[in-house]
């Protein structure tokens, strides 16, 4: 299954916070189209725009979350769509 999926992510701290954020986002295995980031009070508050395989961008999620500096991450499907229908709809 693809998806379109837009990540609004919270660190806390600077640039060297969010670099690691960037760093896990590297090694997934999606296409990126639009990321922004914006530096507020201690904060990074940053969008990123992603499409791959629904399994990749949860892989991506996870592992953000468990870095200590991320206060949040909060995902919101744009689009979704199923590679093969019949296959994806009946099997589990």
């Amino acid at each position: 299954m693809r998806a379109r999926v837009r990540l609004e992510v919270r660190v806390f701290g600077s640039l060297d916070q969010f670099s690691r954020v960037i760093n896990i986002t590297r090694r997934g295995k999606v296409a990126y189209k639009n990321v922004e980031a914006k530096f507020r009070d201690g904060e990074v508050l940053a969008s990123i725009d992603m499409e791959g395989k629904a399994e990749e961008i949860e892989w991506i999620v996870k592992k953000m979350s468990a870095l200590p500096e991320v206060i949040s991450v909060e995902s919101h499907a744009m689009t979704l769509d199923l590679e093969d229908p019949l296959t994806e709809v009946f099997l589990p």
